[in-house]
């Protein structure tokens, strides 16, 4: 089974791959990369090598509309956490992936990885960001802190996830971008309240 976005695409085989990919790994749960068409990675950083999924690359193995499940992986997860995600009626809009994929770790089921496996998106490009769009990255980043809080990602773990769009902030700083410093602050703030289950205005 698969979930496509409303604004992605496929390649004319993808199907076929993917069902082929699936026994070639003997998983339960495969997942793929968004690429342009020509096959370079888009929105969000993706493994170059195949791999089996685990409590570390998952969060960068999987994107939702990428990800394949056998009915019975899906039947024996009970789906998707309708709280965590975009639409949610909650302030956690995002990593309702990596939520099911580490349920489906955690419960033995096989999970891989093929980059070989693509499809497609318009690719999103933060240029400077409006309003708009940072009310999407906050959003998207407290679903992130969210998850990683619920499956016991420690203190530590949860720090370095806080840091690191602060980190992308300096780099922009010092290139002269400091438009961007909102925009990498509001990632921040949402991962943090996430972790924390508590927010801090819109």
């Amino acid at each position: 089974m698969l979930f496509p976005d409303d604004d992605c695409w496929y390649p004319s085989d993808f199907l076929e791959k993917s069902v082929a990919a699936m026994t070639h790994w003997n998983c339960d749960i495969i997942s793929g990369r968004a690429a342009d068409e020509t096959g370079r990675s888009i929105n969000g950083r993706f493994e170059e090598a195949p791999q089996p999924l685990d409590l570390v690359n998952v969060w960068t193995t999987a994107i939702e509309w990428m990800v394949l499940f056998r009915r019975s992986a899906l039947d024996m997860l009970d789906g998707f956490d309708d709280d965590i995600g975009i639409g949610a009626a909650t302030p956690w809009q995002s990593c309702e992936i990596q939520d099911i994929l580490i349920r489906a770790l955690r419960a033995g089921l096989r999970c891989w990885y093929d980059p070989a496996l693509v499809g497609h998106h318009e690719e999103m490009i933060l240029g400077s960001p409006d309003a708009k769009l940072m009310r999407k990255a906050h959003g998207y980043a407290r679903g992130m802190g969210f998850v990683l809080r619920l499956h016991g990602y420690g203190p530590i773990k949860i720090a370095e996830w806080v840091a690191r769009p602060l980190a992308s902030a300096a780099v922009s700083l010092a290139r002269g971008r400091a438009d961007m410093l909102p925009y990498y602050g509001r990632v921040a703030i949402g991962r943090l309240e996430g972790a924390l289950r508590r927010t801090y205005g819109n």
